[in-house]
């Protein structure tokens, strides 16, 4: 029998199916929020809408994915489609078809319904899988979109075995899934889970640039669900979360070990990521969105986003070694978030690994060509063969950053979190460091 979403939820969620809790008034509402605005097909325009189909090419797909002028989700000519309509039909790009820098991550006005608001039973734990969802929305989005554009031949001629397009096929049926298995729950709870948002993949312009980003998608995705395990307390969601979780490491071990030849894992645990650390990976790929965001009843309470900080130029980043950071879009963004020279508070790096942070102090660049925005700062040495590390940016006072376990919060994140890797091979021998996405909002867009 095959394990569809529905099976899911009778595995998982058996409480949810034999007593249904209402909305006010008795009745029971499926499916999105008609108050979300919908997401039209105008050019260059990505959506996403969770009804799987099968496309020609063989690749499944949603129906809601629609660039147009192209066929499953490819544009004329074969860039990445730029994302760049608005849910009510305006057009938000540029007139060079990019995505206007003044387009909103799903950080937007209150849209929720009242039901979310009446707090329903284990209404915080399906907040949780509200907010899974949104990100499960764009990460079958970003395999939807990638493999429509590049075919196995692609692939082959990138030199990437044969079976590797297959097995990305699987992932992305495997999104699909936890798409169809999240928006169930939700609807078996008498609510009302989120629309999707329209997203910009034109970062990804080869091969190669989407095996780096799949590699992103399935990090941050399990540290996401690492963090929800801390914040859900139905023992039914929990299994549910951590067999999706389980599956997404290996999606990512897989990418790492078998695609790219590198370690398949970091150290012995996995880091978390918390609600707004995850919203701020996911910002420079939304466009437009329904409104969700801060103060909606039906996502975690506190939900924010923060800047993301630059590498200055292209290079290695080495252990031992000091990167100049750009923070030109926190400046443009919080420029209150930046400490001035009488407070008692700093500028640190915190990065982050599951068994232990290392901090460091984020410096300005004090000579006369320093525009205001750059900084360096040390790479500790102790990252060489650790795999992945989350790269985050702060202010505390010099105390603060010293006590054991000082780590990013919502009252003291600037900026990030950025996904540094620092691969090494079965015999400990590190590589140097790069990042795996550079992307954001005020990034220009590749092609």
């Amino acid at each position: 029998m095959k394990f569809d979403a529905l099976t899911a939820l009778v595995l998982f969620l058996p409480y949810v199916l034999a007593s249904p809790v209402g909305t006010p008034g008795g009745s029971h509402s499926h499916g999105p929020d008609p108050t979300f605005a919908s997401h039209s097909g105008g050019s260059g325009v990505m959506s996403y809408a969770a009804s799987p189909s099968s496309s020609d090419n063989g690749v499944p797909s949603s129906s809601g994915v629609n660039v147009a002028g192209s066929s499953a989700g490819s544009s004329p000519d074969g860039d990445t489609p730029v994302a760049a309509g608005s849910p009510s039909g305006n057009d938000d790009s540029d007139d060079d078809g990019q995505a206007s820098s003044a387009s909103t991550s799903p950080v937007q006005d209150d849209g929720g319904s009242g039901a979310w608001s009446a707090s329903p039973p284990d209404v915080d734990d399906l907040r949780v899988l509200n907010y899974a969802l949104t990100y499960e929305y764009l990460t079958t989005a970003f395999y939807e979109n990638s493999l429509s554009r590049w075919s196995s031949q692609d692939f082959k001629a990138y030199g990437l075995d044969d079976s590797v397009y297959g097995r990305y096929q699987e992932i992305y049926e495997h999104r699909q899934e936890y798409v169809k298995f999240l928006e169930s729950a939700i609807t078996a709870a008498g609510l009302r889970y989120l629309d999707p948002c329209t997203y910009n993949f034109n970062y990804t312009t080869s091969v190669g640039d989407f095996v780096d980003h799949s590699e992103f998608f399935e990090l941050t995705s399990t540290s996401m669900y690492e963090g929800a395990l801390g914040m859900v307390s139905n023992k039914d969601y929990s299994s549910a979360l951590g067999s999706i979780l389980g599956v997404q490491a290996r999606h990512s071990a897989w990418i790492q070990a078998t695609v790219k030849g590198k370690n398949p894992w970091n150290t012995a645990f996995e880091a978390p990521l918390r609600v707004n650390q995850i919203w701020t990976t996911g910002d420079p790929f939304y466009v437009t969105c329904p409104p969700i965001g801060p103060g909606l009843p039906s996502l975690p309470a506190g939900l924010d986003q923060y800047p993301l900080f630059q590498i200055d130029t292209p290079q290695s980043i080495i252990p031992g070694d000091r990167v100049r950071i750009d923070m030109s879009e926190v400046v443009a963004i919080n420029p209150d978030s930046i400490p001035n020279a009488s407070s008692d508070k700093k500028l640190y790096v915190v990065y982050a690994i599951a068994s232990k942070n290392y901090v460091e102090p984020l410096c300005a660049e004090d000579d006369e060509d320093a525009d205001g925005y750059g900084y360096w700062v040390d790479v500790p040495s102790e990252l060489a063969s650790v795999g992945s590390v989350y790269v985050s940016i702060v202010q505390a006072t010099p105390t603060e950053a010293r006590e054991p376990g000082f780590q990013p919060n919502n009252d003291n994140s600037v900026a990030g979190p950025r996904v540094w890797m620092f691969d090494y091979d079965s015999q400990g021998r590190s590589d140097e460091g790069y990042e795996l996405f550079k992307g954001s909002r005020t990034t220009p867009f590749a092609g």
